[in-house]
């Protein structure tokens, strides 16, 4: 079939009602989720107390990081790491000490439409179809992660708006010159790297997105991202497969390192669900085979102690994802879809198999709890792979004043 010169940004008179309705999904969508959380109330989770407990010790430091690190040192993971929510939570509770698990709970809550909205502006930067942006939220219903993580007494919810408040901004700005524009990007850099310890290959996705966009604009990229992909998670198991068996018998002097060689001799790859270890053999192969099973299961939509609702939602919202993902990347071959969608689509693909690499060789939690923040980039991620299907079979015409 011959390529389509399709435009995938701007507005149509037919459209402008869509643009308009999208507005009440994305709320109603929004005051559902908030709605839904609410109703069960605020839970605490075992990290609820160590980072209650770590407030403390921050509040008893005057909130001096450097003094509270150096008095708070961890083998595993550096403190540091964690800095930005020990920080918020110790603020609560100076606000208040016996409503601080409360201030938390609704900060969460609140960042819910602040989530839906960042992702609804990373649709308009690729032009997404009204249309479409009118139904994005259903996926947001049909992902059980925002109808059970943002209650937790927990900072996940607004390390997930941190991230994707950077994905949108690299999306908006990269390769435009402005110091306004680089400190803040270097703000949000700083704040993702103080917040969680999965956040280095995040960065450095983003910083790399953000410096050199054009590599996203190569000849025939939506055909080399996945050798890229497939290529780099071959070529990172094999080197930490190597290190592994390395330090199989020895140990090392890297705690990191021990802890990860100490899980593979395990065959763990869910943590605290023995039904998905497998045997390890004491070979390269076996301990590469750990890590690539755990990397399947990163995005398994199932579980055995999950409910059969729970099961029921994840398998309909990766149902969803990986087909639409196939079709958007097979009428995509027949567009030629603008630079910056690309470039987006490029970059949500390589954060999304950057921290499922990262958790398939240090841990993957028994509630895929880790899973949690790449959500709403999926989502962004199939829409705009439906963007493409929508524009093969619905094409624009070829002029039109571009809508903002």
């Amino acid at each position: 079939l011959p390529k389509k010169n399709i435009h995938v940004s701007g507005l149509v008179d037919g459209e402008k009602p869509f643009y308009k309705l999208s507005y009440v999904s994305f709320l109603v969508v929004a005051l559902a989720l908030m709605l839904a959380n609410i109703y069960i109330g605020p839970v605490s989770s075992p990290d609820t107390g160590t980072f209650s407990a770590w407030a403390d010790s921050m509040i008893l430091h005057n909130f001096n990081w450097i003094e509270f690190s150096s008095r708070n040192p961890r083998d595993d993971t550096p403190i540091y790491f964690y800095l930005l929510p020990i920080t918020l939570f110790a603020l609560a509770k100076i606000i208040s000490i016996s409503q601080w698990k409360f201030i938390v709970f609704l900060i969460n809550i609140a960042l819910i439409p602040v989530i839906l909205c960042l992702t609804r502006r990373l649709f308009q930067v690729c032009g997404t179809r009204p249309l479409l942006i009118g139904v994005a939220p259903i996926l947001f219903l049909l992902s059980s992660d925002f109808l059970l993580w943002p209650r937790y007494i927990l900072t996940d919810t607004i390390y997930v708006a941190l991230m994707l408040f950077a994905t949108y901004w690299v999306a908006e700005y990269a390769g435009k010159t402005s110091l306004r524009i680089n400190l803040v990007f270097v703000f949000l850099v700083l704040s993702l790297l103080l917040s969680r310890p999965s956040s280095p290959p995040v960065v450095m996705i983003l910083v790399f997105s953000y410096i050199c966009p054009r590599f996203f604009y190569q000849k025939n990229f939506e055909g080399r991202i996945y050798a890229y992909l497939a290529g780099g998670v071959i070529t990172l198991f094999g080197i930490i497969s190597s290190l592994v068996m390395m330090h199989i018998d020895s140990g090392s002097s890297v705690a990191q390192v021990n802890i990860i060689v100490e899980m593979v001799k395990k065959g763990l790859i869910i943590h605290d669900r023995p039904e998905t270890w497998i045997a390890f053999s004491g070979s390269f192969s076996s301990a590469f085979l750990i890590f690539s099973t755990r990397f399947v299961y990163f995005f398994s939509p199932v579980a055995d102690s999950h409910s059969v609702v729970h099961n029921l939602f994840n398998l309909a919202f990766f149902s969803v994802a990986f087909i639409s993902i196939a079709l958007g990347e097979y009428f995509g071959k027949f567009l030629n879809l603008a630079t910056e969608v690309n470039r987006v689509k490029g970059m949500l693909m390589l954060l999304i198999v950057s921290v499922a690499i990262y958790h398939s060789i240090t841990l993957i939690d028994y509630d895929w709890r880790y899973r949690y923040p790449v959500v709403s980039l999926f989502i962004a991620l199939v829409v705009l792979e439906l963007n493409s299907v929508y524009c093969y079979f619905f094409p624009l015409e070829e002029n039109f004043n571009k809508y903002i």
